[in-house]
């Protein structure tokens, strides 16, 4: 195979950050977060959830949060549209 072969091949497109990366920064959490009092290797954060229409939205959720490794609990009120958990910054990230 000649090297003109390669020169034509377009190259793979690098994997393009998430909008949600710059929350893993710990500097960042304050705005959201805070350690829990009892624990303070977990946060607990606040946080605002868009296009719940349904309870089976709350659940469904609350559900795909505690999915995640290092989510102990996820609180979830349809009503306000915000969710309340607790993570571990030793096993996950915000922007999981």
């Amino acid at each position: 195979m000649s090297m003109a072969a390669f020169a034509s091949t377009p190259l793979a497109a690098a994997p393009s950050p998430s909008p949600w990366a710059a929350l893993d920064e710990p500097a960042e959490w304050q705005s959201f977060s805070r350690p829990l009092i009892h624990d303070g290797d977990m946060q607990e954060s606040y946080l605002s959830v868009e296009g719940m229409h349904c309870a089976a939205c709350t659940l469904a959720v609350e559900a795909a949060l505690l999915r995640v490794d290092g989510v102990r609990s996820a609180q979830v009120n349809g009503a306000t549209a915000t969710a309340r958990i607790e993570w571990s910054p030793r096993v996950t990230t915000p922007s999981r």
